[in-house]
């Protein structure tokens, strides 16, 4: 038998912090508030607070950069060879064709 509760594997979602939470940390920090001070007001972990102000000193902005997704499968490139490509196997038949299935 498990000595800890296994049924239970919900992790914390991390979450990004927000522009006014990192905009609190920083005026905070700038009415010379302590770390520790700042993370018991805020309830924020004070690595997270850490980040916040040195991203700020480094910066002078505490807003995070938006970062990439995931990237494309096809460029655009691709994508308008593909589109000509089907564009010329598209024939005067074929638009008959689908008309006639539209009817039905």
């Amino acid at each position: 038998m498990p000595l800890t509760d296994i049924t239970n594997k919900t992790r914390k979602c991390r979450v990004q912090l927000d522009d006014y939470i990192c905009g609190l940390i920083i005026d905070r920090f700038q009415a010379d508030q302590s770390h520790a001070d700042i993370e018991r007001a805020i309830q924020i972990p004070r690595s997270t607070i850490a980040d916040c102000i040195n991203r700020w000193k480094k910066t002078g902005t505490g807003i995070v950069k938006s970062r990439k997704g995931r990237p494309l499968k096809l460029s655009e490139r691709d994508q308008r060879a593909i589109v000509r490509s089907r564009q010329d196997q598209y024939t005067f038949r074929d638009s008959d064709q689908v008309r006639c299935y539209k009817r039905v």
